[in-house]
């Protein structure tokens, strides 16, 4: 089953536009490639023709992936890690993701959530277990993310900074108390100021906006309901939703598609017939 992008996320502007800076630079045709409504139509035709499901997600792929992986206990494969901060199949023996590294070189990488390792070994997987996808939220909110201002998130904040942070938080594991124990390390605090977070509220509302774009994402259920990442009804089903995630419509703006764009639909249909 394949998911195709949808809507442009309002979120993603700071990622879209450090995208669009590097695709203007970009020497070469391949630097420019970007995914527009027409790729995905022609994608669809032909994931189609090989008899593969797929479907256009509500705006980006990565939380419809990680909602259907937990909905349908699968594994996920996708280019991006970021996945885990929208979550991932709890069931024992399924808490796996694929990264995909390079599709060209078949590359590939296994996140296993479930690797039998000695307590200490893998500590952000430790974290994982003890306090779920919370610890995935704060580390891209740390270490920079598509919805981060700054690429690298808060500059400065590596693994290990991260890690002596979580060591030290008090009480639940979540924004506000992270944001407390950054402050009270004299080092960490240093890394904050510089980077313009000069309270620990400040670092808290950095980190919190991250933790809500990825909590709060919304999905398509089976029947093109609008849903919570844990499956609660957020509105109905509609006839645009339905032919949105079906590619009955345009892709990045549940708009009908104008009468050139339907041209191009049929000869991607014809092309595709002939694969």
């Amino acid at each position: 089953m394949l998911f195709f992008d949808g809507m442009n996320n309002k979120e993603k502007r700071f990622e879209d536009e450090r995208r669009r800076q590097k695709r203007d630079k970009a020497k070469d045709d391949y630097g420019r490639i970007m995914i527009t409504a027409e790729y995905v139509a022609m994608a669809m035709c032909v994931a189609k023709s090989m008899k593969i499901k797929c479907f256009v997600s509500k705006e980006e792929a990565d939380p419809q992936v990680s909602y259907v992986s937990m909905s349908n206990g699968c594994i996920p494969v996708t280019g991006d890690s970021d996945i885990l901060a929208y979550g991932f199949p709890q069931e024992q023996g399924q808490r796996k993701v694929v990264i995909v590294q390079s599709y060209e070189q078949m590359w590939y990488r296994v996140i296993d959530l479930d690797a039998n390792t000695e307590p200490g070994e893998y500590r952000l997987l430790d974290l994982c277990n003890k306090h779920g996808r919370i610890v995935f939220q704060l580390y891209a909110g740390s270490r920079g993310c598509d919805f981060t201002k700054n690429r690298c998130g808060i500059s400065g904040i590596g693994y290990s900074s991260f890690m002596t942070i979580a060591s030290t938080v008090d009480g639940p594991f979540n924004a506000h108390n992270f944001s407390i124990s950054m402050w009270n390390n004299d080092a960490t605090k240093h890394i904050a100021i510089e980077n313009g977070l000069n309270t620990a509220g400040e670092v808290e509302s950095h980190l919190q906006r991250v933790v809500n774009i990825y909590s709060k994402a919304t999905v398509y259920d089976k029947d093109g309901n609008i849903v919570s990442m844990d499956g609660k009804m957020v509105n109905a089903a509609t006839d645009t939703t339905i032919q949105h995630m079906t590619g009955m419509i345009h892709p990045k703006e549940q708009v009908q598609c104008t009468i050139e764009f339907k041209k191009q639909w049929k000869s991607y249909q014809l092309g595709s017939s002939l694969i």
